[in-house]
This record gives C-alpha cells, structure tokens and sequence, in this order.
C-alpha cells in the first residue's frame, strides 16, 4: 500500500513511466521490509551488498531520497535516512573539451544568456 501510494504520487506529478518503473524497481530491491523503519544504516549495507556502479549507487539513492522525500512530506517519517548516505560523484561524459565547445556555441545567443549559460555549465561540470 505504501509504495503503491508513493507511486500514484508519481503519477499524479506526470513522471516519466520509466522512472517510475525505475523507482518501483528501487524499492522492492529492498525486499519485504518496513521501508518506514530503515535507518541510513540499513540503506548503505543494502547499497554495499549489491556492488554498484557509481553511477548505478547514485542513482539507487537518488530513488530511494525520491521515496523518503515523499514520505517525510506525508508525515510517515521524521527524517529521510538518505541524507546520511555518501553520494559518488557524478562524471559526465563529457570532458572539459566539451565545455569548451559549449562555450563557443554561444556566441550566438545574447551576451546576458551566453554568459549564463556558460556558468551554468561550468559550474554543472566542474563541481
């Protein structure tokens, strides 16, 4: 009922199908636990068992903070346990080659919106 409730949220705030695939997914990986109980404990023995990718880590809490976000808004839990957990840092695949092609791109944008844009993207990547 609780997941069920989470993702007629979802769908009610017109997420992607495949996120919400994707979040079901997340969450039933946790197995048939009281998902309002865990602690950030739990969640990272969970994540650590499974030997993710970076990318894949990062993804799993990024569904996981999506549940719990939702949760503490309802009044299910105090806290998101997802706060405590260490998020790998993401590598796009771009490289700063690709900055620097962005940032001649915008030569033809307005002075105001080119230089926006390139902080933007600066910051995006080089954080």
């Amino acid at each position: 009922m609780l997941v069920s409730d989470h993702l007629a949220h979802l769908r009610r705030r017109n997420l992607r199908p495949s996120t919400i695939y994707q979040r079901q997914r997340t969450l039933a990986r946790l197995g048939d636990v009281d998902l309002l109980w865990l602690s950030t404990e739990d969640l990272a023995l969970h994540l650590d068992a499974r030997d993710l990718t970076p990318g894949s880590r990062r993804t799993e809490i990024m569904h996981l903070h999506g549940f719990y976000e939702w949760a503490v808004k309802e009044g299910l839990v105090d806290r998101d346990p997802t706060e405590g957990l260490e998020r790998p840092f993401w590598h796009s695949q771009g490289t700063s080659g690709s900055l620097v092609s962005c940032q001649y791109s915008t030569t033809a944008l307005p002075l105001h919106l080119a230089t926006r844009l390139t902080v933007h993207v600066y910051c995006r990547y080089a954080n």
